[in-house]
């Protein structure tokens, strides 16, 4: 696993405090989240099983990986001191030159405008209340022209405070849109979406899915992150609940945003 060699202060605003650093000999500037005062290890398994989830989808994400943050790197860095991080496994995503894409002008002339329906999907899958009025959370990268998606640490309906009885009592509720796709920044997406068979991409990419990678999302989480056996087994069991009701979940978004 790379390890953290150094810190550059790139990132000015962000309420998970993503650091960016350098890891190895590698040239690679990488967007780093750590366990620190502000969000323990499960906001890092969120992210984590979010971008997984969204890679399998072929969904526009960074690349991302593990990465390991030394002790020596926090006693040598004031703003991770700030923070009081923890060492340790991290998560980190490729820092990419972008600007906030959730200008209405940036969907307008996305080059990926057939991945909306599937983002419009995946947050209502894996029930992230932090994209509809959280700019930050949306790129647009200027060579490609493409909308990125960045941040899931507010997946499965209450972020980083869930646990198994959470992930029951959402698995036994009504159907329902999430509220957060109401926000602003969905319905300037939306706007551009061709409704002619738009969720049709996503659906097949769901449908395409195999069994080991479905299990894949949930190897490898490191033990420091503190994620408890039955916590895990249920996070586990939320996502394939969902996969299985891909077509209802489809359905619903169908029927509250009028396609």
């Amino acid at each position: 696993m790379e390890k953290v060699i150094s810190v550059e202060n790139k990132i000015k605003i962000g309420t998970t405090v993503p650091i960016t650093v350098y890891c190895g000999n590698s040239p690679e500037l990488l967007v780093m989240k750590c366990q620190n005062k502000y969000q323990n290890g499960k906001a890092l398994f969120n992210e984590l099983i979010g971008y997984r989830v969204s890679k399998a989808l072929s969904l526009p994400v960074p690349a991302f990986k593990i990465i390991r943050l030394p002790q020596s790197i926090i006693d040598s860095n004031q703003q991770l001191q700030n923070i009081n991080a923890k060492p340790g496994e991290c998560f980190a995503s490729k820092w990419i030159k972008a600007t906030s894409g959730a200008l209405p002008t940036y969907f307008r002339y996305a080059s990926n405008k057939d991945d909306f329906p599937g983002i419009l999907f995946v947050d209502q899958l894996l029930m992230n209340i932090d994209r509809g009025e959280n700019p930050g959370n949306w790129l647009f990268e200027k060579e490609t022209q493409k909308i990125t998606l960045i941040d899931f640490g507010s997946i499965f309906r209450i972020a980083q405070i869930w646990d198994k009885y959470s992930l029951e009592q959402d698995m036994k509720a009504p159907l329902e849109v999430l509220d957060a796709l109401d926000g602003p920044i969905y319905k300037n997406m939306i706007s551009q979406i061709n409704r002619k068979h738009a969720f049709s991409k996503i659906s097949r990419k769901v449908k395409n899915l195999t069994d080991a990678t479905k299990e894949s999302f949930f190897n490898d989480i490191p033990s420091s992150w503190g994620i408890d056996r039955s916590d895990l087994k249920e996070a586990k069991e939320f996502i394939y609940f969902q996969l299985d009701r891909y077509q209802d979940i489809i359905n619903i978004l169908k029927k509250h945003f009028k396609f």
